[in-house]
């Protein structure tokens, strides 16, 4: 779920078998094959997968601006994703994938995962930021709960 002070809150899903999308005030949206397939492919529910079919090359170092990072190549699907961990924290600082515009073609994206905090002795990215080549979206946490209690109702899409 993703929360808007206006128009209200943007809910995605996948339930294993069907993706879609609800839009606080346009309702059930409907979805092209390329966005259909964006969303199965970002989901890791769809198939159970050991290590080595998600892990194409486990791992090398890269320098990177100032910074030493672990980079792990990941596959899943048509999507080729690098993951880049800190060296010294070992914390997840970026992900770049491609993303899929349909009829527009394909984009990189980059995720950047910012402002780590513990909470409840796991260390959380309170910022994460979203760079593709026409829009930054930046997701602030304001707060952190675990263990709450989740239903089967919140997992379906909204009539």
């Amino acid at each position: 779920k993703t929360f808007f002070q206006r128009p209200g809150t943007l809910v995605q899903g996948f339930d294993g078998v069907r993706p879609w999308v609800h839009h606080p005030t346009r309702g059930n949206l409907p979805l092209t094959e390329a966005q259909q397939r964006s969303i199965i492919d970002g989901a890791w529910i769809d198939r159970v997968a050991t290590i080595d079919q998600v892990f194409s090359e486990v791992m090398y170092e890269r320098f990177d601006g100032g910074t030493n990072r672990h980079v792990l190549r990941m596959s899943k699907g048509a999507i080729r994703s690098q993951w880049y961990f800190d060296s010294a924290t070992k914390r997840l600082a970026l992900i770049e994938r491609p993303i899929d515009l349909g009829p527009r073609g394909k984009a990189a994206i980059q995720i950047h995962f910012e402002d780590y905090r513990e909470t409840d002795g796991i260390w959380m990215p309170w910022k994460v930021r979203t760079v593709s080549p026409k829009e930054e979206v930046v997701l602030v946490v304001n707060k952190v709960e675990f263990n709450v209690e989740v239903s089967d109702e919140d997992f379906k899409p909204t009539p």
